[in-house]
């Protein structure tokens, strides 16, 4: 008896993947700042304080050299003029009454009966002269200052997208053939 043998492949399909892929690199932004302080370069100036204590000397009888020199200058003058009036007066009496009396003792007698005068004067003292200078502030404030240097971060995307290939690794078949006797097992 003749047997008719079969056999069949069935097709294989292959695939092969690539997976997707995403890479990213980044750069962190950057924030550069200097900054310089203020400063306060500012002082100040010294408090003056003059006293002008020549009228309450004045008044105690303490006198500047200037005004001593002064003073004993128009004193000298004024004696000087006093003591020649006198001695001319004194001259004048004895020319005239040479004859009639002691010109001398009548002299000294008048000057004995006169006495001095004595005027006590009361008077407050002047207050001296103070003047104030008040402080002044002096210098310059120096203002302060911040530089800000922004560096923008980067980012980097790499992407590579996923692939799949399809093929065919083993087509279809059909095998037929025929055996005598009996069936074949190879089938």
């Amino acid at each position: 008896m003749l047997y008719l043998n079969t056999r069949t492949t069935q097709p294989q399909i292959g695939m092969s993947v690539q997976p997707g892929t995403l890479e990213m690199h980044s750069t962190p932004p950057k924030l550069d700042m200097k900054s310089k302080p203020a400063q306060a370069n500012v002082w100040p100036s010294a408090v003056t304080v003059d006293i002008d204590t020549t009228a309450c000397r004045a008044a105690y009888g303490l006198k500047s050299t200037a005004v001593l020199v002064a003073e004993a200058a128009k004193k000298g003058f004024q004696l000087a003029e006093e003591g020649t009036a006198k001695r001319a007066r004194i001259g004048t009496q004895l020319v005239k009454s040479a004859t009639k009396m002691n010109v001398f003792a009548a002299n000294e007698r008048a000057k004995l009966s006169q006495l001095p005068e004595a005027l006590i004067g009361l008077a407050a003292v002047p207050d001296a002269k103070i003047t104030v200078q008040p402080s002044v502030m002096k210098g310059k404030n120096e203002d302060g200052s911040v530089q800000v240097s922004p560096q923008p971060g980067s980012l980097d995307i790499q992407y590579t997208p996923a692939a799949v290939k399809t093929y065919l690794d083993r087509e279809s078949s059909v095998k037929l053939w025929t055996t005598e006797g009996k069936y074949d097992v190879y089938a």
